[in-house]
């Protein structure tokens, strides 16, 4: 019982910690506020041609000539725009060496029907921005919008099914009588996750966690790449694959405790219907007394 209590307390500090990061990732995303204000009044600059003024905030770290040749593709990709919508798609936050750099990267939508990736980067010892990236990325969102709402529709399918099994499991481990049924129960909700990026920039990685994400697939336009995360129920597996072995273990440990109370009752009546000993005299002891006396 103790140690069922212990394992129980265990699972909740990890689901509080797990808890706290994410409020700490959801305070990180309101400290890009000032990267929103410099992009609109950079898309502003770009509308209207204004090129000192959208040099002007990137001049700390861009040189005039290099900037003077991205501006030109810059008008090329926003020609006959008169107005544009701006959307956040994505943020990142590194704190190092007593400075905090803050990437957001957006996607803009101006009205020439072009779509448009623009990250920004600020720093705090460096007034405006210190770094910038614009790039059209229309025909990559064209081409994976032909496919993607199709395949996440499978995806999320599959991934209810992979819940309902995973409450499956943990309702039969919950009415099985096991070993360690608390550490089961816990780990059953843990999975692997898995990350497959194809594209311009393609790498896999996995990671083992609880089981809480879908599986999904999300075109990045950062990369451009296209971004599958599938997540296994590991847990939930490995337990339904040994969970009869674990029924006849717990059967058995209860069989054999059972057993050893029965063999000292058996015991305890046998030596209780075994009459007690009476002393004998043999006609030799009778004759060495008389004799004696």
């Amino acid at each position: 019982m103790q140690h069922t209590r212990t394992l129980t307390r265990f699972g909740l500090l990890f689901l509080c910690l797990a808890a706290l990061l994410s409020l700490c990732a959801c305070t990180a995303d309101m400290d890009v506020g000032e990267n929103t204000s410099l992009s609109q009044q950079f898309m502003d600059h770009v509308l209207a041609d204004d090129y000192d003024a959208a040099y002007g905030m990137v001049q700390a770290t861009v040189a005039d000539g290099d900037f003077r040749a991205y501006w030109d593709a810059i008008q090329t990709v926003m020609a006959g725009a008169e107005a544009y919508e701006i959307e956040q798609i994505g943020w990142h936050v590194q704190r190092a060496k007593g400075l905090t750099t803050r990437t957001t990267a957006y996607q803009v939508y101006p009205d020439n029907g072009r779509i448009v990736l623009l990250r920004v980067v600020t720093r705090d010892d460096i007034q405006g921005i210190a770094g910038i990236h614009f790039s059209d990325i229309t025909d990559f969102i064209h081409e994976t919008n032909a496919y993607i709402p199709t395949v996440q529709i499978i995806l999320w399918v599959i991934s209810g099914l992979c819940v309902a099994f995973t409450v499956w499991m943990l309702i039969d481990c919950a009415r099985r009588k096991i070993k360690y049924k608390a550490l089961w129960l816990i780990l059953i909700l843990f999975g692997i996750a898995i990350t497959v990026t194809v594209g311009q920039s393609s790498n896999f990685n996995f990671s083992i966690g609880l089981f809480s994400n879908l599986w999904s697939i999300d075109a990045d336009p950062g990369l451009p790449a296209v971004v599958t995360k599938i997540v296994i129920p590991l847990g939930a597996i490995l337990y339904l694959c040994l969970r009869k072995r674990l029924t006849q273990d717990a059967e058995a440990a209860v069989a054999t405790e059972a057993e050893a109370p029965a063999e000292t009752a058996a015991e305890t009546a046998d030596t209780a219907d075994t009459p007690p000993a009476e002393d004998v005299y043999t006609a030799e002891d009778t004759t060495s007394s008389d004799l004696q006396e």
